[in-house]
This record gives structure tokens, C-alpha cells and sequence, in this order.
């Protein structure tokens, strides 16, 4: 393992922790650190790149040299979950502020309202937002899904604030989530935030919702997201299996209550064999410029259940 950096001096609140892989993260880091540092005296940033190939970590490699910032690089890859639980481990301040590497700053009082906010909650979600329209159809699918299920208003974050919750943007009391980190046997893509979400319910700890998003600017091409969210559909199934008491919460994950409700109908077997004959029309449509989201949650549901079966759930 690779390290470099300069903490800052004192204990204060906050410490950003970045997970990185295959990405250039550099533009963010410089953007948190040109916020007001008046305002986040004290806000130390933490980077770790779980194993990332060659060409991102030339792209990244200026962050050595930024001062406040500690870098860590694996040299093997540990998982989404570990990674952020060893980011976790090397703080040193009382809050945890969690950002995905595909991020950028909206709003240059980002960090002033975590930090009142902190000083009311043990966990905060700020939201998410989209940038523009991109004009490459491929990425269509991995847009119209974010702007309709990912960007949820303040009101609908409150109204349901375990079924918002979401690893790209929150903020949470260090001491809390050393107490019940990231699962790290969930170590591909998906589901680990939900399930931090379902045991911060289980437990009663209440999240609060705050209007202070992060652009997502992380946009794949939609084979490549259709394939990390079958890895995410697995993770689920291995998860139910793993963990029984799921099946009690799945009104918070929306393809497992339609899957139990095929369950009870004897009909997960028939949408299997329905999501078989179907499936690369479905991802003909998928694929296009104007995919359809009621195609996407179809296709979704038929994985599961195909999967399911497979992994004997």
C-alpha cells in the first residue's frame, strides 16, 4: 500500500472520505479544497484508491502533492465496502462525510451545511442532481435512470428517509459507523448502501435529508450499467440469503417486493421463462437513444427471478 499526504493539525468535525476506482478524482478534491477555508478549518480529506489501473493513477497523481489531503493506494483491490470502511479507519474526525468519486460540487456552501447540520443528526443524506442532457444516445439509459429514481426531492427524501438513502453524498458520526460499517462481503457494485440503510432502521437511528446535492457526473454507457446492475441484482439475492431478516423490510427495495409478490402467485417461474424469450429485445431497447424505464424495472424484475433461481434464493 501506497500512502502520501498532510493531515490537517487538530481534531475539528468533518473528514471527507473519497473512495476511488478507475477514475480521476483530482478535479473534485481541487474543488473541496478551493471552498471557503474559513468555513472548513479543520476538514480533513481523505483519498483511497481501492487498486485502480495505471492510466488513472497517472491522472490522479497531483494529489500527492496537495496539502490536506491524505492518499492511499491498494495495491490489491479490496471492494466498494472495504475501501470505505479503511477510509473510515483513517480519519480522525467525529464525522464521516462519504462522496463518490463521479461527483461534483453544486453549490460553494457544500460543506458549511453539512456542518451545521451536524450539530442535529447523526446521519445526513444531501440529495443528488444531474448535470445536462448528455448528446450521446449510449448514455442515455444511465441518465433518464438518474434524474427519475436517483434525484428525489427534499419532501420525498423526508417523507421516506430510509428508501432515499444513498452512499454517494452523507454525512455520518464516526463513532456510529465504526459500529456498523459497510458489509464488506459485498465487495462488487450494489446494494451495500442499502443495506446500511435497512440496519440504521432496524436499529431506530433516524437519517435526516437536507437540500445539498452532489452532480453525478458518472455516466456509462448502457451495457456497461445493465451489467453492474446485474452484479447489484446478485448482490441482493446473496444478501436475502445471507441475511433472512431482509425479506421482512423489502418495502424499501422495490424489485424485491414485486419479486415476492410473483413469489406468492406461483408466477416467478413463468416472468423467468417470459424474461428468457425477451430479454435482447429488451436490451435492444435498453441500448437506444430513448430507452424505457418500465422496460428497465421489467428487466430488472426477469433477472432476478432467472438469478434467483440459479442461486437457489
Amino acid at each position: 500500500m501506497r500512502y502520501c499526504g498532510i493531515l490537517q493539525n487538530k481534531y475539528k468535525m468533518i473528514s471527507i472520505c473519497i473512495p476511488v476506482y478507475n477514475i480521476e478524482v483530482l478535479p473534485l478534491v481541487k474543488e473541496l479544497l478551493q471552498l471557503d477555508p474559513n468555513e472548513n478549518s479543520g476538514i480533513e480529506i481523505i483519498v483511497g484508491d481501492d487498486s485502480s489501473d495505471v492510466e488513472y493513477k497517472k491522472l490522479n497523481d497531483g494529489i500527492h502533492a496537495l496539502e490536506g489531503v491524505s492518499y492511499y493506494e491498494k495495491e490489491e483491490n479490496i471492494g466498494r465496502s472495504a475501501i470505505r470502511n479503511f477510509l473510515a479507519s483513517k480519519a480522525t474526525n467525529e464525522y464521516l462525510l462519504f462522496i463518490d468519486a463521479d461527483s461534483a460540487i453544486a453549490n460553494d456552501q457544500f460543506l458549511k451545511l453539512y456542518s451545521e447540520e451536524i450539530k442535529n443528526s447523526e446521519v445526513i443524506c444531501g440529495g443528488t442532481i444531474y448535470d445536462k442532457k448528455p448528446t450521446n444516445g449510449d448514455l442515455m439509459l444511465r441518465y433518464i435512470y438518474g434524474i427519475n429514481r436517483e434525484v428525489r426531492s427534499i419532501s420525498e427524501r423526508k417523507q421516506f428517509p430510509y428508501r432515499s438513502f444513498s452512499a454517494q453524498n452523507f454525512c455520518i458520526k464516526r463513532s456510529l459507523f465504526l459500529e456498523q460499517p459497510f458489509d464488506e462481503q459485498i465487495k462488487s457494485y450494489g446494494h451495500e448502501d442499502t443495506l446500511l440503510g435497512l440496519s440504521l432502521k432496524k436499529k431506530g437511528i433516524k437519517i435526516s435529508h437536507i437540500e445539498n446535492p452532489l452532480i453525478h457526473t458518472g455516466l456509462e454507457p448502457a451495457l456497461t450499467f445493465i451489467s453492474k446492475t446485474n452484479t447489484g441484482l446478485e448482490n441482493l439475492i446473496l444478501l436475502v440469503k445471507r441475511r433472512p431478516e431482509l425479506k421482512e423490510m423489502t418495502e424499501e427495495i422495490k424489485v424485491l417486493r414485486y419479486y415476492y409478490k410473483l413469489e406468492r402467485l406461483k408466477l416467478r417461474g413463468v416472468f423467468a421463462s417470459f424474461f428468457r424469450m425477451f430479454k435482447q429485445q429488451l436490451l435492444n431497447d435498453l441500448s437506444s437513444s430513448n430507452p424505457s424505464l418500465f422496460y428497465f424495472d421489467i428487466y430488472k424484475l426477469g433477472y432476478l427471478c432467472a438469478r434467483a433461481k440459479e442461486l437457489k434464493m
